[in-house]
């Protein structure tokens, strides 16, 4: 039996949920991935709140962007074009992670290392990972730099240090297309690995607990391609369209499914004869395992798949 390591991490952006934003989401939909398959998962933000019950969120204004001491310091070292007006700062903002993320196995830093918006935390992350004191994952979304009209003031100190590559952190990035631009900021150095920014489906449609049985067993998110039909098996509704579509599908590499979610009336010879018609067409194009008739799908453990409004809602969310 295969024993699973599960870990402690650390998750830090200036702001969290309930706060709207893309990056915000980002952070609330990893926490929710990594809770859910155990790990230890706790959010460090500079504004928010406690937006759930599974994991903690501790929010130190120190770590936001819209902090008038954060933003007081960035006003007197562009001033004096140094860094030393934000070292009181950074040095308590290294303080105070280094205490807090004791135990933890990894921190990753959701754009914190890369934007303009609180620079002591970024020169304190720098401090942390230049003492190997734990792994941190520069997660980045965006930069300033990456757009022609950028400030003028960010040609000079102390915002040279979202231009330096460090050679002990662990570089994400959330497209090939970033990947190119942050190799170049960086003076073309360090490995960049891409995750795209993704969603917690479940949780983001909230599933019905029937269906994301249905999901799992039939691995329905690996698929490239979900057509529904909501319709019952009557030579009417033209399924075996839908089933030549599906063939059409597979043909040019898709990973398609087609899920169709009414039964035929028992009663009408018809429609009997149809549902085979339709069996036997599936069969004969090699797309029978994907084309689900939802109304006759028993679930593994034996248990029959009752389709509702709601499973026709959740079919609809995820098509």
């Amino acid at each position: 039996m295969v024993k699973m390591k599960y870990f402690n991490i650390a998750l830090l952006h200036y702001s969290c949920p309930p706060l709207v934003g893309g990056v915000e989401e980002v952070v609330r939909q990893q926490a929710n991935l990594f809770h859910r398959y155990y790990n230890n998962v706790k959010i460090f933000a500079g504004m928010g709140g406690t937006f759930s019950q599974d994991y903690p969120i501790e929010i130190n204004p120190l770590l936001s962007s819209r902090n008038e001491k954060i933003i007081t310091s960035h006003k007197k070292a562009i001033e004096k074009k140094d860094v030393k007006p934000l070292q009181n700062l950074s040095n308590k903002i290294y303080k105070y992670l280094k205490k807090s993320l004791e135990g933890f196995d990894v921190l990753i830093a959701h754009n914190v290392l890369t934007m303009h918006y609180n620079l002591p935390l970024t020169y304190a992350l720098h401090w942390l990972a230049d003492e190997n004191f734990l792994p941190i994952i520069s997660w980045g979304h965006d930069s300033p730099y990456f757009y022609d009209d950028y400030p003028q003031h960010l040609r000079e100190e102390p915002y040279k240090i979202l231009k330096q590559f460090n050679p002990k952190m662990h570089y994400v990035v959330i497209s090939n297309y970033r990947k190119k631009l942050f190799y170049n900021l960086y003076g073309r150095k360090g490995r960049f690995t891409v995750i795209p920014n993704g969603i917690d489906p479940i949780t983001f449609f909230k599933l019905d607990s029937q269906t994301v049985r249905l999901i799992k067993e039939q691995h329905l998110f690996d698929s490239d391609f979900i057509m529904v039909q909501p319709s019952r098996l009557h030579p009417r509704k033209n399924i075996e369209l839908s089933i030549r579509v599906l063939k059409a599908l597979k043909d040019k590499g898709k990973n398609a499914r087609l899920l169709v979610t009414g039964a035929y009336d028992p009663h009408e010879a018809t429609a009997k004869e149809y549902y085979r018609k339709l069996k036997s067409l599936a069969k004969t194009l090699d797309v029978e395992k994907d084309v689900l008739l939802l109304a006759e799908y028993k679930f593994k453990s034996g248990e029959h798949l009752s389709p509702d409004r709601i499973t026709m809602r959740d079919l609809y969310l995820i098509a």
